[in-house]
Parts: C-alpha cells; sequence; structure tokens
C-alpha cells in the first residue's frame, strides 16, 4: 500500500479525480488510520457504493 507522500505525489503530478483509484475498503480504513483518523466506521452501504465514518 502506498504511503500518503506517495499518493500526494500521485495526485499531485496526475491532477486525477479520486475515482481513478478505486482504492479496497481496507485500504481506505488503513488511510485513515495512518492519517490520525480513529474509530472507523462503514455507516452505509449500497452495491459498489458506501460511507465512511472516521473521528480525529
Amino acid at each position: 500500500m502506498p504511503n500518503l507522500e506517495e499518493m500526494s505525489a500521485f495526485f499531485d503530478s496526475r491532477a486525477v479525480s479520486y475515482n481513478e483509484v478505486p482504492y479496497t475498503l481496507s485500504n481506505q480504513k488503513q488511510m485513515l488510520l495512518a492519517a490520525g483518523f480513529s474509530d472507523v466506521q462503514e455507516v452505509w452501504r449500497e452495491g459498489h457504493t458506501l460511507i465512511l465514518v472516521a473521528r480525529k
């Protein structure tokens, strides 16, 4: 999994939208935790769309 600096460099260099990088739910939770968030919870899901809530 890329670290936050690598992800930032990727987005800054390509100016892409988040839709072009489909991270897994596990990776998204790990990135939120690495960014200092805690208690990451999935609060809604329909098909392949979901909403996560994370507290900082």
